[in-house]
C-alpha cells in the first residue's frame, strides 16, 4: 500500500484532468448554445422581413386588381364595338357610302 501522502498526491494530480474535461464539455455546450441562439435570431429576423414585405405588397396588389378591372371593362367595350362594326347592316351602309352598289343580278358558279 501507498503511504497516505502518495495517495493524496495521486488524487490531486487526477482531479485537474477531470476539471479540464468538465470545462471542455462546458465550453462546447456554451458554443452550441451561442450558435443555436444566433440561428434562432436569424430566423426571427427573416420572418420579420417576409412579414413586412407581405404587408407592403397589399396596396400594390389592390392597385393591380383595379387596373385589371379597368382593362376588362375596356375590353368589353371594344368587343361591343367590334360586334356592331362587323354586323352586315353596318357593313352594307359603309359600302354604299363608299360608292359600292348592290348588283342587279348575282351569278352563281
Amino acid at each position: 500500500m501507498l503511504p497516505t501522502d502518495l495517495k493524496y498526491r495521486a488524487t490531486k494530480i487526477a482531479q485537474p484532468n477531470i476539471q479540464i474535461e468538465t470545462n471542455l464539455i462546458g465550453r462546447v455546450k456554451v458554443k452550441i448554445l451561442v450558435v443555436f441562439c444566433f440561428v434562432f435570431a436569424s430566423l426571427i429576423g427573416a420572418q420579420l422581413v417576409f412579414a413586412n414585405n407581405l404587408a407592403t405588397d397589399g396596396p400594390k396588389i389592390s392597385e393591380i386588381y383595379t387596373q385589371i378591372d379597368q382593362i376588362e371593362a375596356q375590353n368589353t367595350q371594344l368587343k361591343v364595338q367590334i360586334a356592331q362594326n362587323s354586323a352586315l347592316a353596318s357593313l352594307q351602309k359603309e359600302a354604299q357610302s363608299q360608292g359600292f352598289a348592290k348588283p342587279a343580278k348575282v351569278i352563281a358558279p
